[in-house]
């Protein structure tokens, strides 16, 4: 048992996965028996990924892998028995796809994957309605980029040409939600294919982007911002199923720094379950509802640590979000980078190993496969609450953009993809020789949609198609931009007696509570005669913030290393029984009936990950007061980009408002030079404040750079941080 853990605890109070589950019978022990058929069957499915026929390349030959010889089980080769099992194991294990899950210690889980891969594969069965949807989405795709290509011919697209299926694979995960009772889509994603995957699939307004890459005006005059490129932009939408089922669809943006926003789509997820109070926040089963997708290159998911810091929370209390889906799109190639350079391992997603969590492998090329690995993955996560890793094994038809010359670095692989078919035009023609889909009705169905985006496109050159930018929604709603002259003040004090309430609650315990001789006299005793004297410290001041946040109908979210205890002994938010280990939050029972909550977020040691997760966690719950501190003030430059590229910049470039707090403590304490700063004069250089005035200027400014020296001003700037909430 763990002194954090307990479903009592605001944060921590759902299963990690349903219920059913326990109940799942562990297949017949037959299967245990050493025999020299299963020890072959077993090879297979540990080693049968090793030669599967998953590069649509072809770069590598084939090699003979020495585990999967029947000699070496004592099986004859010439034998009708043996060659029929191998030629069926050749087809699960080595054909289109390679799946690594013999090293997942779950019996359950590697049934799993042996029950859908060795029996019947009915329940993956795409008819002839789907197949035709999923066409005309890679028909979708495929001319979306060439209509950029001809109208925009300098245009940096990072297409998706050569990786089209990937479309299909998050639209099948679209279709799937109902299935399992998810109402909420949070996707992320890198440059590669994202302008046709965000304007056919994710619904990007075509007419925004094309004023955009004509160089108009992008807001309304009222609106104060600097935008980003195009591959940078998100959107919001409802998504209508075929079945007219609603999925509500929230994209991230992506930042020019790869990855740095893969633990912001964790925090948005959690934040989502905490306003809905699903999940760990009084539901029944982590993350329920919604679903987390990510897409990934491979080079960068292989070469950023963020990547590994934040797939090794996932599973931790108080981040965790149930799993999510990884689709790596391995085009074989990170710029000029191919895989030799980019990582020591097999598979850029080989990750999943070390989190025991799967990884699927896919040929691109073979569209039916890619639909059936989107249904397996949701199936497998939502059975697990865990990660699950697809890698599609892919190839970029251009260079790293479009004006890039790819062949001065590899010049044989673009001799191979110079003669390969495109994917596209392989699965039209499939459906027309089965007669699904014939050439005339694709040639219609192509030549519609170019019509379409000529019309916009000419709309948008005649001056018809204003600016318009689509912030301040949902959550954010009731808020609007301060303007360039706008001074806020607010009343943050509170009632004498309420706040004498609330300090006396944080320290309040059961009876049955066993504590520490020490806290006893130096935390409990000592808080309440500073209450009675009126002389509040540092960490009484905060408390007495924290509480009467709650009370206005606030949660508060405090993250970071130690900080349920504080660094320095100083905070005791967080109470453990010296007999049971149980954890007491005083807080989160300051009233009977109390319906807003603290939820103590103790991080693992890691910097990046947690500032990009709290961010996330910020931009989604604007009626959260998010803290995270760092363990000594200068650790802060170990999340030096998430603060840079999201939290400095995320207003300007992409009207993401976040009330982040971040609290960097550090002092002339003997230790060291390192922890003696937290380098007030590098975060005075990230705002835009004016300098060059004397009065002081708006609250239009990025961040707040505060430093209270009494513990009165401490207390006084967590609340106005709550209550400013009607501007960003």
């Amino acid at each position: 048992r763990y002194y954090w853990i307990g479903n009592d605890i605001f944060g921590c109070s759902a299963l990690n996965k349903p219920k059913y589950f326990e109940k799942i019978i562990i297949e017949n022990k037959e299967q245990e028996e050493i025999n020299n058929i299963n020890l072959l069957i077993n090879a297979y499915r540990r080693y049968g990924h090793l030669q599967a026929e998953i590069d649509p390349l072809k770069l590598k030959k084939k090699e003979k892998i020495p585990e999967l010889n029947p000699k070496i089980y004592g099986l004859k080769e010439d034998d009708k028995k043996v060659l029929f099992l191998i030629e069926k194991l050749n087809k699960i294990y080595s054909n289109n796809i390679g799946i690594e899950f013999m090293h997942l210690k779950s019996l359950n889980e590697r049934n799993f994957f042996i029950k859908i891969f060795e029996n019947s594969l009915n329940e993956f069965n795409i008819n002839k309605n789907e197949q035709i949807i999923n066409l005309k989405l890679l028909l979708k795709m495929k001319t979306f980029d060439q209509f950029l290509a001809t109208k925009f011919p300098t245009l940096k697209r990072y297409s998706g040409e050569g990786s089209e299926s990937q479309i299909i694979f998050f639209h099948q995960l679209l279709e799937e939600c109902p299935k399992y009772g998810i109402n909420d889509f949070i996707w992320g994603g890198a440059h590669r294919g994202r302008l046709a995957l965000n304007n056919i699939l994710f619904k990007y307004p075509t007419d925004q982007l094309f004023r955009k890459l004509r160089g108009l005006k992008e807001f309304p005059e009222n609106i104060y911002g600097i935008g980003d490129v195009p591959t940078h932009l998100y959107s919001n939408f409802i998504y209508k199923t075929i079945n007219n089922q609603n999925v509500y669809v929230n994209t991230l943006p992506n930042p020019s720094h790869l990855e740095a926003t893969i633990s912001t789509l964790y925090g948005k997820a959690r934040a989502k379950s905490q306003i809905l109070r699903k999940g760990d926040y009084g539901g029944n089963i982590v993350g329920e509802g919604i679903l987390a997708v990510q897409q990934h290159g491979d080079g960068a998911f292989t070469g950023q640590g963020i990547v590994w810091e934040t797939l090794s929370m996932s599973q931790i209390p108080n981040f965790r979000i149930g799993g999510s889906i990884h689709l790596i799109v391995n085009n074989q190639l990170a710029f000029t980078a191919e895989k030799n350079i980019e990582r020591s391992s097999i598979y850029s997603g080989n990750i999943a190993l070390a989190i025991d969590c799967p990884l699927i492998c896919v040929n691109a090329e073979n569209i039916l496969d890619v639909i059936k690995i989107a249904k397996i993955a949701l199936a497998y996560q939502q059975q697990f609450r865990k990660e699950i890793f697809i890698e599609l094994i892919c190839y970029r038809r251009y260079g790293h953009n479009e004006l890039d010359e790819p062949r001065l670095t590899q010049p044989k692989m673009y001799k191979i993809i110079d003669k390969q078919k495109c994917l596209v035009n392989s699965f039209n023609e499939k459906l027309e020789n089965e007669g699904i889909f014939n050439k005339e009705k694709s040639d219609h169905f192509v030549k519609e949609y170019l019509n379409k985006l000529n019309k916009i496109l000419i709309n948008v050159d005649e001056g018809k198609i204003p600016p318009n930018i689509n912030h301040l929604r949902i959550n954010w709603k009731e808020f609007k931009q301060a303007s360039n002259n706008c001074i806020t003040k607010w009343n943050t004090g509170l009632n004498k007696e309420l706040l004498k309430l609330i300090g006396i609650a944080s320290v309040n315990v059961p009876k049955y509570f066993s504590i520490h001789p020490i806290l006893q006299k130096g935390h409990i005793s000592a808080r309440l005669d500073k209450i009675k004297n009126g002389n509040i410290d540092w960490s009484t001041a905060e408390a007495l913030a924290i509480g009467s946040s709650l009370l206005q109908g606030f949660d508060v979210r405090l993250s970071g290393q130690d900080v349920g205890r504080g660094t320095f002994s100083n905070r005791h938010v967080m109470l453990v029984c010296q007999q049971t280990d149980k954890v007491y939050i005083p807080l989160n029972k300051i009233l009977e009936g109390q319906k807003n909550f603290l939820e103590i977020a103790n991080s693992p040691l890691s910097e990046s990950a947690i500032v990009g997760f709290e961010y996330g966690f910020s931009i989604e719950n604007p009626k959260c007061l998010v803290i995270w501190e760092a363990q000594f003030g200068d650790f802060y430059n170990g999340a030096q980009t998430q603060i840079d590229t999201l939290i400095a910049t995320g207003e300007s470039k992409w009207f993401l408002q976040n009330n982040l707090v971040l609290l960097l403590p550090h002092g002339y304490d003997g230790a060291g030079p390192d922890h003696s700063s937290s380098h007030i004069e590098r975060f005075l250089s990230l705002t835009d404040s004016s300098e060059s005035q004397i009065l002081p200027d708006s609250d239009n400014i990025n961040l707040f750079i505060t430093n209270p020296t009494t513990s009165a001003q401490y207390f006084h700037l967590l609340r106005k941080q709550v209550l400013k909430k009607n501007f960003f």
